[in-house]
């Protein structure tokens, strides 16, 4: 399937309005899902160790109707909110429908990570036009890590979801305020499904305007509200989302990360770093958090040049430039085969190459961007351990991507003279701008002249002068029907 044979400039039957056709967003969600589900099916031993095993246990407890468990410290219970609580709810919610089979689990967030190829594809309509939207789609569908981070139970795919719907919203919240609540309400479930999701705001506030800023903000919070009223009740204290930012900090900012000689910077577990007397406590989840919140800052006030340094080593693991041997471990982290691994590289250092070349299209609603960049720095400073924490901001490279190859394409076609609907005269290389043709190929019916000038909207897009300067065909050179031939004759 052709680029410009997916979009068209008017609707009609299979298209919609935007002149996105309908078959071309049912075949990149086909092939999104397959992808997905193929990488399931060649990974029938897969077994939750990691993170994925506490939001499996979430989601059966909320399943079997026991709601967020609280837990168990020196005989007492106390309530907890570790893990954001979207991604347990809608894991859950697959579960009270199939029971608790890790299959059906994977499915579903196949099922999510295929939707969220067709949020991009809107994501990139909205910000580069049809052309670069076709090829965000094909890539985000066969994209490997994408592909290999919706094969676990992880919070990502549906945290890339949630984003690409926020952005999607924001890039039309001036034209109408319901456009400006959904994108403040898509950044409240964004939060929800990672707490770095509120960062987000960088980036569709300035797209929503002053005037729609206010609108934003209120429906952002009242999608938190409810979870943050839970906590106060449960926890006894103002929890916004979490309890994890103390231990998250603290895994990077301590000594034992510091002096890592194979990955320096990089996030190790409490029980490695000599804030493991903090945990040693046994201090309820609240005072724990505190506690190890506050070490980590003591940490950075005590080296203030150390955040660079993990940003700088950070950005090379992010970048997959540790070394396969680093790559195989953070992928085992996600509990990601370290086969699948390394045959996940290869995507992301092309994918890195084409956005590199496509940063120029950053030019455009520069505002868009502030969102990944924002996502990019608290990355860099915290943890970017691959697939898994490059994935919220893969979307934004296979945009970079997708713009540069529309382009290129673009180029390409009005340098050698191939229109949208077939081959042109080699004639038409002569003379820019002119296409000539001989009154035989008129009484082929061949099509008519045009400008050899093309654009996403199609030739002769309205305002353009190019138009005004294609040759016209003479009376003579028109096609005759066989009736006034005869007569002729």
């Amino acid at each position: 399937m052709r680029p410009e044979s997916a979009f068209s400039r008017h609707s009609g039957p299979g298209e919609t309005f935007r002149g996105v056709s309908r078959r071309s967003l049912a075949a990149l969600f086909a092939v999104a899902l397959v992808v997905r589900l193929g990488v399931i099916a060649a990974t029938p031993g897969y077994v939750p160790r990691h993170d994925d095993r506490d939001y499996d246990r979430l989601a059966w407890a909320m399943a079997s109707g026991d709601g967020y468990p609280p837990v168990r410290i020196r005989g007492h219970r106390y309530g907890v909110a570790y893990r954001p609580p979207l991604w347990p709810v809608t894991l859950g919610a697959g579960y009270a429908l199939t029971g608790h089979r890790l299959a059906a689990g994977r499915i579903e967030n196949a099922l999510l990570g295929a939707l969220g190829v067709l949020a991009l594809t809107w994501a990139a309509l909205r910000l580069l036009g049809p052309r670069a939207a076709w090829w965000a789609g094909a890539i985000g569908a066969v994209y490997l890590p994408l592909a290999l981070m919706a094969s676990v139970l992880e919070s990502e795919t549906l945290f890339v979801l949630c984003e690409l719907v926020a952005l999607g919203c924001a890039l039309r919240a001036r034209s109408a305020r319901s456009w400006a609540a959904g994108a403040g309400a898509a950044v409240g479930l964004a939060a929800l499904a990672r707490v770095d999701g509120l960062v987000l705001l960088a980036g569709v506030l300035p797209l929503a305007g002053v005037r729609r800023s206010a609108l934003v903000l209120a429906a952002c919070a009242l999608v938190i509200a409810p979870w943050t009223a839970r906590n106060a009740v449960r926890l006894h204290a103002f929890v916004l989302i979490s309890t994890e930012s103390g231990a998250t900090l603290a895994g990077t900012y301590n000594a034992a990360s510091m002096h890592d000689r194979f990955a320096k910077g990089s996030w190790v577990l409490l029980r490695h770093t000599p804030d493991l007397r903090v945990v040693e406590h046994n201090l309820s989840p609240v005072p724990q958090d505190r506690a190890l919140r506050r070490a980590a800052l003591r940490f950075i006030a005590a080296h203030p040049t150390y955040p660079l340094v993990v940003a700088g080593e950070n950005l090379r693991r992010w970048l997959d430039l540790a070394g396969v041997r680093r790559a195989r471990f953070e992928a085992q982290t996600a509990d990601i085969r370290p086969g699948w691994a390394v045959a996940a590289l290869p995507f992301a250092w092309a994918l890195a190459g084409l956005a590199l070349a496509g940063l120029g299209v950053v030019r455009r609603r520069p505002a868009f961007w502030l969102a990944p960049a924002a996502l990019l720095l608290v990355t860099l400073l915290v943890n970017a351990e691959t697939p898994r924490f490059r994935a919220p901001l893969d979307p934004f490279l296979i945009l970079l991507a997708a713009a540069f190859l529309g382009s290129r394409v673009a180029s390409s076609h009005a340098h050698c003279g191939m229109h949208r609907r077939g081959w042109r005269s080699p004639a038409t290389w002569l003379v820019p701008g002119v296409l000539a043709r001989s009154p035989a190929g008129a009484r082929r019916g061949e099509a008519p002249a045009r400008c050899l000038r093309t654009s996403d909207a199609g030739p002769y897009p309205s305002g353009s002068s190019c138009g005004r300067f294609a040759a016209r065909p003479s009376p003579d050179d028109r096609p005759r029907s066989r009736r006034s031939s005869r007569g002729r004759k």
